[in-house]
């Protein structure tokens, strides 16, 4: 396959990629099943972190790979899934690197238009470009770099490792787009991945999600395809490690977010629970904006052990004038 194609296959949203894609995905309104096929087994292969078809496509002439990228989008939105974001703009990540080990650093550098400079053997980026990559680590912040001026001194592999977190945040820019009036072909195609997919289980009782206080529930429902903000993840993430729920759990309930990223969402949720960060009561809650609602209650930790122990000591009541009963009538 030629360069320009693979280019534009890898960096779909510059310009000079958009107008072979267009020429390949003009009809949209009137989508062929085999060309919906071929990318929709590509979708379940990258959500398994299957991205072995790559290697076919590096030296494959099929030009109807391009639908990759609008294609994909387009389901994605349909699905509004923050698992499935993450997983297509990790899926670049791997192509990218591929494309890079193939024709080199400086020539897709160029091709996307990324501003850098080398100085002393060291390629040298604006901050306020570096900061346009998704940070999925600690070792990618700005901390761990020399910074000079207002200019970031990256080496070689670093600067590949920017390249490919710039064009994984790319891919996923607009995401979820407006699909009011597409084929309904998508839709059956995001309706068959839901079922084929298996989602991150909570494996927590779910008897226990009943002794939550209205404010936990309210954002944990609003991340079923919405985007809580950052306080409301923190407090949530902060209450459900000091009630013990255990990590893929809790990993499980973010996975429901639109814009979740797992690699970002395990690196953040890690930090929470090894911080072991005590739960706000209620009324800082209340001042950082958090809805807590009408509970009479002075803290969302006391309200669900109330609640717990509460109904603990009902079944235990229950159980043993249940047995007194049995006896009695012995």
């Amino acid at each position: 396959m030629t360069q320009e194609f693979l280019f534009a296959f890898t960096f779909p949203f510059v310009e000079q990629s958009k107008k072979q894609i267009l020429e390949i995905s003009s009809s949209i309104d009137n989508v062929k099943d085999e060309d919906l096929n071929l990318i929709s087994v590509l979708l379940e292969k990258i959500i398994n972190k299957d991205y072995s078809f790559f290697e076919y496509i590096l030296s494959s002439e099929d030009k109807r790979y391009l639908l990759y990228y609008p294609y994909i989008r387009i389901i994605l939105s349909i699905s509004n899934n923050g698992k499935y974001f993450s997983a297509f703009s990790d899926s670049y990540i791997y192509f990218t690197k591929k494309i890079i080990s193939q024709f080199g650093i400086k020539e897709v550098a160029n091709y996307l238009k990324i501003d850098y400079k080398l100085e002393a053997e060291k390629y040298c980026l604006n901050f306020y470009d570096y900061i346009k990559a998704k940070i999925y680590d600690e070792s990618q912040k700005l901390t761990n770099f020399d910074v000079k001026d207002g200019k970031v001194f990256l080496s070689s592999k670093e600067f590949e490792d920017y390249i490919s977190r710039y064009v994984s945040k790319q891919v996923v820019t607009g995401l979820p787009l407006n699909v009011i009036g597409v084929d309904k072909k998508f839709g059956v195609v995001a309706e068959k991945l839901k079922s084929q997919i298996k989602e991150i289980e909570v494996k927590y009782s779910k008897e226990d999600f009943k002794y939550f206080p209205p404010c936990v529930n309210k954002i944990i429902d609003s991340l079923n395809g919405g985007s809580p903000s950052h306080a409301e993840r923190y407090f949530l993430a902060t209450f459900l490690f000091k009630i013990k729920m255990p990590f893929e759990s809790v990993l499980g309930i973010f996975s429901k977010a639109s814009d979740y990223d797992e690699k970002i969402a395990k690196y953040q949720l890690k930090k929470i629970q090894d911080g072991n960060y005590s739960v706000s009561n209620c009324q800082k809650l209340k001042s950082i904006g958090i809805d807590c609602g009408d509970c009479n209650s002075l803290s969302p930790i006391g309200y669900y052990l109330y609640r717990k122990k509460k109904n603990k000591k009902y079944k235990t009541y229950n159980k043993e004038n249940s047995e007194g009963t049995s006896n009695t009538k012995k």
